[in-house]
């Protein structure tokens, strides 16, 4: 049992040898596909597992620190592992920072390498922005009165209040089963905030993880990284004219980085451009 309290969840996706890579992303509040499902089936011989920090946040009644989530999930990673065995860590979108601190948990012991997907960086005025549509959704009618900047778990209340109080609420309706789905709902976006909350608070203390570092972006948008201001990283833009950015170019590049070919000049590559930083 991990210091979580329960098992991660940890999905073998595909692939029974060769390099191996972990993806950690959630299922997006619509219809998009997951990064880790979106990498099956590109005929590249890795194996590919995945994590989902909101479905593990969702089975905690507490609020889990950053740092003790990417232990676990390292931990549950590393029994995969052979001595030396070379693997990736694949973070979608505000998973960069836990991605980033799982990666630098194995590095010492594996060969190691980061693939950061059009990363962002959970702050304070983004918090701030979620906790109003928080209570917006659910109709709390709680004022939150919070300083934010000078306490950052001072939230962590007020999350909990929406949640009882929608929880209330849903127990008022006649379905049952209208119930059970407001209360499944009602604990996704707790465990969104509590994600953003814990990534906030890890991203006081900057990044200082020396291992191979790819920062995967689409055509707008800076490839500089504050956080990573101490890592070598390269940014690789996707020039490509689809604003999908989950297409088969995505896929192409980050499993190139997985196998060990993202410095090559392999004509796969031919859409993107390579910045060092």
């Amino acid at each position: 049992m991990s210091d979580l309290g329960f098992e991660p969840e940890f999905r073998h996706l595909t692939g029974n040898s060769g390099n191996m890579a972990a993806v950690i992303d959630f299922l997006q509040f619509s219809a998009a596909p997951r990064l880790g499902e979106m990498l099956c089936g590109h005929g590249s011989d890795v194996q590919i597992y995945d994590f989902d920090p909101l479905a593990d946040l969702e089975k905690s009644s507490n609020y889990v620190d950053l740092n003790i989530l990417a232990l676990a999930y390292a931990t549950a990673f590393r029994e995969k592992l052979a001595p030396g065995q070379r693997a990736s860590l694949v973070g979608y979108c505000s998973t960069a920072a836990l991605t980033m601190l799982v990666a630098g948990a194995l590095a010492s012991d594996y060969d190691i390498s980061a693939v950061l997907v059009q990363p962002s960086w959970p702050d304070n005025r983004m918090i701030a922005s979620e906790l109003t549509k928080y209570r917006t959704v659910f109709g709390a009618e709680i004022d939150p009165d919070i300083d934010i900047e000078s306490d950052p778990l001072a939230v962590l209340g007020f999350i909990d209040q929406v949640y009882t109080a929608a929880l209330e609420k849903s127990s008022d309706h006649n379905s049952a089963e209208h119930a059970e789905y407001m209360s499944d709902f009602v604990a996704r976006h707790r465990s969104w905030l509590w994600f953003l909350v814990a990534t906030r608070n890890a991203l006081l203390v900057p990044c200082a993880q020396k291992l191979p570092t790819h920062v995967i972006m689409g055509k707008e948008g800076s490839g500089w990284m504050p956080w990573l201001a101490l890592c070598p990283y390269t940014v690789v833009r996707l020039t490509s004219q689809n604003d999908n950015l989950f297409d088969d170019s995505l896929a192409t590049v980050i499993l190139s980085h997985v196998i060990g070919k993202g410095d090559s000049d392999d004509e796969s590559l031919s859409p993107l451009r390579a910045d060092p930083r």
